[in-house]
């Protein structure tokens, strides 16, 4: 039973937690706002586990119960709480600053709700983070409430553990870090959400996880846990999945980074247990400043110890790589995904041996001169050998890379190697796990339906920032689906942003159809594998409502399905 009762401009909403209806005396106190002039409701820092705090730092997230409560007769959720403990210093990506949380802490377990006057029973739960080391459900650019005022959904985004906190793992088995916590996190408010949905007027058969920037590939990563099957029904992915090679580590690499870290904060006791009991006592944000200073030592964006372990006990309870490879995963779901064709581009500033072929800076976390160099051959020639360290390629298997990227005849009339090494860098980090995953979808018939589009619309303000090469940004992708060019109108040229806005629109529109149908909207087809059916999302067309498909070679072509056989499974990573 929901009681509300109006006061003022807040209101008290009672709820239950599962179905032990002595936890029904809750009630959230929450303030009505205003977006696009509808009334949306919002619930901000609402708790869905126990504070990992003290001894739970690092353990499996517990649920929460009504004696964790405060004696208040209500919660109140009308303000955001924390985001969980990151770096909070300027990101060396430019334009990506706004990633980490004004304020964080380690009792951050929350999820923030946006719902209308008049919600239709679809739920769009969010996860959104950079490299699993920075982000939050708090952050400005993911407010639900435009999103939900404009579709009707249940919008909610979820702060979980990043970084050591999240995906660190040490000792035999896991003994005092288990690892894939932070994917745990996710699970619980899954299933927080799951239990309680219908006291905000959701529905529990209509939950879709959505996946933005690294998150996306732990939105994929539930596919493969058995326990969050039933607390969804659908998938949005952007550009990411589970089963590409950098998505996740071994056991080895990440207790090797948990220990490196351990040791740069001063834990260098001998035993397992003192080096955890230290960990427990070392002050937070040292550890996340050592843990990203750890990343970037790595040759490439993704080689950090603090990653998704590939075995584990506790969230896969087995061999994720055994499990993709025999398609041991959740049959009964809806599949939207997306692709950014040079999602790479940005993603070079993060080598740390970049200047090793070419790649130049200003300063040391500033913006990034991206105009203002080439890439000789000889330097393109340094960047095969950069990958290799972690590709593990034989020679000729290289050279075959090589190959399909660089015509030999006109080699010599190539005078910047800049944009192959931007294609590789997409093609290799994103695009060959994406593709392959969406098309073993449809020809094996693991979903009841995929659909896949490519996003191609640069932001107005983008264009002012950044060179064409690099465009589009990462991210902005995300800030479209939240209505940002209508509620940050300012991060966009006035001159454009009328067609932002409608491109924004749309995209909501589209969001809307998927969870509530089932299908992006009227006009779109399926994803398989003899069509390829793959939507330009994003261009002149797409704001004209003609929307057109790509042609059948642009996905999954012969050159991505020989990168398949070339690549290995995994990186060889060394911390």
């Amino acid at each position: 039973m929901i009681n509300i009762f109006l006061l003022w401009f807040s209101i008290y909403f009672g709820y239950c937690f599962g179905s032990d209806f002595k936890y029904c005396l809750i009630l959230l106190l929450t303030s009505l706002q205003k977006y696009a002039g509808k009334t949306v409701y919002e619930f901000l820092g609402v708790p869905y586990a126990k504070e990992p705090i003290g001894k739970r730092r690092f353990t499996p997230p517990l649920p929460f119960e009504k004696e964790d409560w405060d004696d208040e007769p209500y919660y109140n959720a009308t303000y955001v709480r924390n985001g969980c403990y990151q770096n909070t210093r300027d990101f060396p990506l430019p334009g990506f600053n706004w990633t980490h949380p004004s304020s964080i802490a380690e009792h951050c377990l929350h999820v923030n709700i946006w719902k209308s006057a008049s919600p239709n029973g679809g739920v769009l739960v969010v996860f959104f983070d950079v490299l699993h080391m920075r982000g939050s459900g708090t952050l400005d650019e993911l407010n639900g409430g435009y999103l939900a005022a404009k579709t009707d959904l249940i919008v909610i985004t979820v702060s979980y553990r990043l970084s050591i906190f999240g995906f660190g793992y040490l000792g035999e088995d896991g003994k005092y870090l288990t690892g894939n916590t932070g994917l745990l996190d996710q699970q619980m408010s899954l299933q927080w959400v799951y239990e309680n949905i219908d006291k905000f007027g959701g529905d529990g058969k209509k939950i879709t996880i959505a996946g933005f920037g690294s998150a996306s590939t732990l939105a994929t990563a539930h596919l493969f846990s058995t326990k969050s099957h039933k607390y969804f029904s659908s998938i949005f992915a952007s550009s990411e999945s589970i089963t590409s090679m950098w998505s996740y580590n071994s056991r080895e690499v990440a207790e090797k980074a948990t220990r490196d870290v351990a040791y740069r904060v001063g834990c260098t006791n001998k035993t397992d247990y003192d080096i955890y009991k230290c960990l427990l006592k070392a002050n937070p944000y040292k550890l996340a400043v050592a843990a990203e200073d750890l990343m970037f030592r790595g040759n490439f964006p993704f080689q950090y110890g603090f990653n998704v372990i590939n075995y584990d006990n506790v969230f896969f309870n087995g061999n994720l790589i055994t499990k993709i490879k025999n398609r041991k995963m959740k049959e009964d779901f809806i599949f939207f995904g997306s692709k950014s064709k040079y999602i790479g581009a940005l993603y070079l500033a993060m080598f740390s041996d970049k200047y090793d072929f070419g790649f130049k800076t200003e300063g040391i976390f500033t913006n990034i001169s991206y105009s203002s160099f080439k890439i000789s051959y000889s330097q393109f020639k340094i960047f095969m050998s950069k990958i290799n360290k972690h590709l593990g390629l034989k020679d000729y298997e290289l050279k075959l890379i090589y190959e399909k990227y660089v015509d030999v005849k006109k080699i010599k009339k190539i005078k910047d190697f800049k944009s192959i090494i931007v294609k590789i860098v997409s093609d290799i980090y994103f695009n060959v796990g994406m593709e392959k995953f969406v098309y073993d979808l449809s020809y094996e018939h693991l979903s009841k339906k995929t659909y896949f589009y490519e996003f191609v619309r640069t932001s107005s303000g983008d264009r002012s920032r950044f060179p064409e090469w690099v465009l589009p940004r990462p991210g902005s992708e995300m800030e479209y689906f939240f209505g940002n060019p209508f509620t940050m109108s300012y991060k966009y040229n006035k001159k454009f942003i009328k067609l932002d806005q409608r491109v924004s629109y749309k995209m909501m529109m589209m969001m809307k159809s998927f969870v509530t149908t089932g299908k992006p909207g009227s006009k779109w087809y399926g994803f398989s594998t003899s069509s390829k059916n793959v939507f330009i999302v994003g261009d002149n067309n797409y704001c004209k409502d003609k929307s057109k498909k790509v042609s059948k070679t642009s996905v999954y072509t012969d050159k991505i399905k020989s990168l398949i056989q070339i690549l290995p499974k995994e990186f060889n990573l060394q911390i």
